[in-house]
């Protein structure tokens, strides 16, 4: 599922002469995205070799999805019974957390039933998320907690590998790494439950799949975290609209989805002429 990024391609191409006489020793090639293969074949790898499989994220994504009940019981642990909004912010840094509680609160002045959820991308970093919650005289809980209560403003998600069912109770949801120079986290995880998303500037790590979602209406994307309580109060104001944004992305993830038959059938030739193991 090979990827060459422009920052990584203009990198390589300085050693473009010893580069070619490595990818030139691979058979084969099974990359993301037609400027991926672009890429692979200027630096020197055989045009027979390469191929475009799209991107393995777009079938993850459908296999990630929670069951009901998961949701559900996740649901009833945090208090929710539906009455409530809940925006989500996904793999957040260093940075964003103060942006996505900034229009969180502009918001909340006249929703109190809406709820934010915040999943920091490093979960040694909740001391410090919690610390900017509490500075603004909001209330956290973490949502590991067994105990169901409904009297919190901001949850703060301090498990691994949850995320999905956080994301299932969103009305909206921010992808964090988006508004510093990171490059993006994955928006394909919120999208393939048809959910309204929103990231901000810097996704050149996701660049193929963001052209597709905003190509298709699947996405929003904002300059800088000062347009997320627009953004979020357009989502929030406009249900219908969000509704449809979020069917829009999830069946482009699902149309999108073929890239693992793709690539095992690439591989197939290749393992029915390895030689038996001992």
């Amino acid at each position: 599922n090979g990827r060459v990024s422009p920052r990584t391609f203009r990198r390589y191409r300085r050693i473009t002469p010893w580069l070619t006489q490595l990818v030139g020793t691979i058979d084969l090639f099974l990359m993301q995205s037609e400027a991926d293969a672009a890429r692979i074949i200027e630096l020197g790898a055989p045009r027979e070799h390469v191929r475009v499989v799209g991107s393995l994220k777009w079938d993850a994504s459908v296999g990630t999805r929670p069951r009901p009940d998961i949701v559900q019981a996740t649901a009833r642990q945090l208090g929710l019974n539906g009455t409530e909004r809940v925006i989500v912010a996904g793999s957040t840094h260093q940075g964003e957390e103060a942006a996505v509680l900034d229009a969180f609160t502009n918001l909340r002045r006249v929703d109190a039933r809406l709820r934010l959820i915040i999943a920091p991308r490093h979960l040694e970093r909740l001391g410090d998320v919690e610390a900017l919650v509490l500075e603004r005289g909001l209330t956290v809980r973490r949502c590991s907690q067994t105990e169901p209560s409904r009297s919190w403003d901001v949850g703060l998600v301090d498990t691994f590998g949850d995320l999905p069912r956080y994301y299932d109770l969103a009305a909206a949801v921010f992808v964090g790494g988006s508004l510093i120079p990171h490059g993006g986290q994955n928006p394909l995880e919120p999208a393939g439950l048809g959910k309204p998303v929103v990231f901000g500037p810097s996704m050149h790590n996701f660049a193929d799949i963001v052209q597709q979602l905003l190509a298709s209406q699947a996405a929003r994307q904002v300059a800088a975290g000062g347009e997320l309580t627009t953004a979020f109060k357009d989502l929030l104001t406009n249900s219908s609209g969000a509704q449809a944004m979020g069917a829009r992305a999830r069946e482009l993830t699902e149309r999108s989805c073929g890239a693992t038959t793709r690539t095992l059938d690439a591989l197939r030739p290749f393992l029915e002429a390895a030689p038996p193991t001992a």
